[in-house]
């Protein structure tokens, strides 16, 4: 008998227990609906307040062209970046222009060059060097640490490193990864 009180009372507290439960997980679930943003693409919405399931796998499609586009997008500023490169260096203002590069340069990564941190005061390096032709552009500049950029100089990529001995595919994989562009072509 004291057994079955026992259990009645268990019971009785795992059911208040769920119940709260139940009440904070709806509580989430308002909450998480609440913070879902707005998708901007068709689809069909049922008596239910539920997609078709056909619409939901044309979400990737969707998705894939919008970061289409936003790529077309960064492409052309990149090209109007390249051109008012190319005007600064017909009006010698390369430097000038390489002050509002130096801010859209991320920091968070290694040197290039040596692969150690770049340090307390990293330095903005055009990696094909501007008194050889380079432009001020995102592509062509990189933090490096202090000691790369002093080594370096305005020396090309491949004389600074045929001189120091450096690996060229690590120097070269390490600017790949930045997004970097590293031969003279590319920045003619």
């Amino acid at each position: 008998m004291l057994c079955l009180l026992r259990t009645r009372k268990l019971t009785a507290k795992a059911a208040q227990e769920l119940s709260k439960l139940e009440m904070q997980l709806s509580e989430a679930e308002k909450k998480a609906l609440i913070d879902v943003p707005m998708l901007d693409f068709p689809y069909e919405q049922h008596p239910n307040n539920r997609c078709v399931y056909s619409d939901w796998k044309m979400i990737p499609v969707y998705l894939q062209r919008e970061l289409a586009q936003a790529k077309e997008k960064e492409s052309k500023k990149e090209k109007q970046r390249a051109i008012k490169a190319r005007v600064a260096k017909a009006d010698e203002k390369t430097r000038v222009l390489a002050a509002s590069v130096k801010l859209r340069l991320p920091q968070d990564h290694l040197c290039p060059y040596c692969g150690k941190d770049l340090g307390d005061s990293p330095h903005a390096d055009h990696i094909y060097p501007v008194s050889r032709g380079g432009l001020s552009t995102s592509v062509n500049m990189v933090y490096v640490c202090t000691d790369g950029n002093a080594k370096k100089r305005d020396k090309t990529l491949r004389m600074f490193i045929e001189e120091f001995e450096l690996d060229r595919s690590r120097i070269e994989e390490r600017l790949s990864e930045l997004g970097k562009e590293f031969s003279k072509s590319s920045n003619e």
